[in-house]
Order: structure tokens, then sequence, then C-alpha cells
């Protein structure tokens, strides 16, 4: 599995950061995750949920969100995702590739108006570094704050 790391160019010893690799490429820019973070994956990602991945891959093979019985039940019930959504990418995401973020909210606001939709597309950042990176809590979550002050019933300086 170590070689598949090495292939994209992250050449890890970390066998939890080679398998992720493996199986949905490179999981973030390594400049913007700290040692600890790295050498802990296991604890985030060590025990897998093969259903999940029995479901991806029907999605997969399919080219289209499906439920894990395969049925195209999301879709066709895209009013049901009328509500307030952000996706945050990294701009070098390899996993869910920044335009493909785009198109997804773009399809949300054509189905559903614009009102509760917004992309944003950090740069520098790959896929899992938007979370744990050294420097997320600068450059990500500040539009998780937008995001939540925007749309939250509660203002979020009233939550303790």
């Amino acid at each position: 599995v170590k070689i598949y790391g090495m292939i994209w160019g992250y050449d890890s010893n970390n066998p939890v950061y080679n398998r992720l690799t493996f199986m949905f490429g490179p999981q973030y820019e390594f400049k913007n995750v700290n040692d600890l973070t790295h050498n802990t994956l296991h604890e985030t990602f060590g025990i897998a949920n093969m259903n999940t991945y029995t479901q991806l891959t029907k999605m997969l093979r399919k080219k289209r969100f499906v439920d894990f019985d395969g049925k195209d039940t999301y879709l066709p019930n895209i009013a049901n995702m009328k509500i307030p959504v952000t996706l945050i990418a990294g701009e070098k995401n390899q996993v869910f590739q920044a335009k493909n973020i785009e198109k997804a909210i773009d399809y949300l606001k054509e189905k559903n108006g614009k009102e509760n939709y917004k992309a944003v597309i950090v740069k520098g950042y790959g896929h899992t570094d938007c979370l744990v990176g050294k420097n997320a809590s600068h450059d990500v979550y500040p539009h998780l704050l937008e995001h939540l002050e925007k749309f939250a019933k509660v203002p979020v300086e009233t939550i303790a």
C-alpha cells in the first residue's frame, strides 16, 4: 500500500495514511499538518466501517449518489436539501476536487434557490488538513463560524 503514497508523491511510513491514500488519494498537504497529527491518524481513521466503503463503491460504479441498496434516492429528492449548506474544500484537494464542490453548490442553487448555499475553496489546502491542519483555525474555521452565525437560530456568542 505504501507504493501508492509514493506514486502520488506523499511518501509516509504511517500505515493508516498509506491505506487512506491507497483508497482515496492524498489526504492532506504535509506542510499543513504537524507530526503529532500525522502520527495519530489511527485515532481518527484506524477502525473503518466497511458498510461505508460498500456504499461508496456502489456510488463510484454507478457514477452518482445512491443509497446503501444502490437505489437513486438522493437526487430525486433534492428539495429535501433546501437547508443551509457551506461546502469547504482545499484547492489541492484530490479526494473531492474544488471544481466538483463548486458544481455541487451550483446544482443545489439551481434546484433550491441561491440563498442557502456557498462553496469555499481554501488556497494551499488539501482534504483533511482543512479540519486538522496546524493553521486551519485561522484559514478554515472562520468560514465555518460565518456559516453558523448566518444560519444558526441561537447566536454563537450565547453558547457556552
